[in-house]
C-alpha cells in the first residue's frame, strides 16, 4: 500500500511542465508539502527579478500536488496571490498546507519563500475534486501523454 502511494505521488512530479520549469519535491509533512524550483533565465522578467506569474504557477502546482499526494485528484477553481517581495533568481520554495479539506472543495494556502526563508508571496487556492480517469477519457488523453 505504501509503495502504491509513493508511485502515485511520484507520477505528479513527472511530465514536461514539471521538468521544463525545474520543479522538484522536497518533502511531505503532516499537514503540507514542500516543492522547490531552481530559477532559470526564462523565469526572470524585464526588471531582472522573478516574474509574478512564476510564483503563481509554483504555488498552484504545490497546492495541486498536496491534494494529489493525499489521493485527492483535483482541479483549480480559483487562485489568488499576494506578492510581498522578490529576488533576482536562485531557488524558491513553495510550502502548501490545508486551510479547509472537504469532500469536493479544498482550500490550500501556499507560501513562496526564498533560500533564506524570506516570504516572497502568499497564495490561496480553491480546488474541486474530480474523477481524473473521466477527464482523461473526455479529452482523449492517453496514459503515455501523462508521463
Amino acid at each position: 500500500m505504501e509503495r502504491e502511494k509513493e508511485e502515485k505521488e511520484s507520477q505528479y512530479l513527472k511530465g514536461p511542465f514539471i521538468e521544463n520549469n525545474n520543479i522538484s519535491f522536497v518533502k511531505k509533512e503532516k499537514d503540507g508539502l514542500i516543492i522547490k524550483m531552481e530559477g532559470q533565465d526564462k523565469h526572470i522578467n524585464g526588471y531582472g527579478i522573478f516574474h509574478g506569474g512564476v510564483f503563481f504557477m509554483l504555488a498552484d502546482t504545490a497546492a495541486g500536488l498536496l491534494l494529489a499526494s493525499d489521493g485527492k485528484e483535483s482541479v483549480t477553481l480559483q487562485g489568488s496571490m499576494n506578492f510581498v517581495n522578490n529576488v533576482k533568481g536562485g531557488t524558491v520554495y513553495a510550502h502548501s498546507k490545508y486551510v479547509s479539506s472537504g469532500m469536493k472543495n479544498n482550500i490550500i494556502e501556499v507560501e513562496i519563500l526564498d533560500e533564506n526563508k524570506k516570504l516572497l508571496a502568499l497564495g490561496t487556492f480553491n480546488f474541486y475534486r474530480v474523477n481524473i480517469e473521466a477527464i482523461k477519457r473526455k479529452f482523449g488523453v492517453k496514459e503515455k501523454e501523462c508521463q
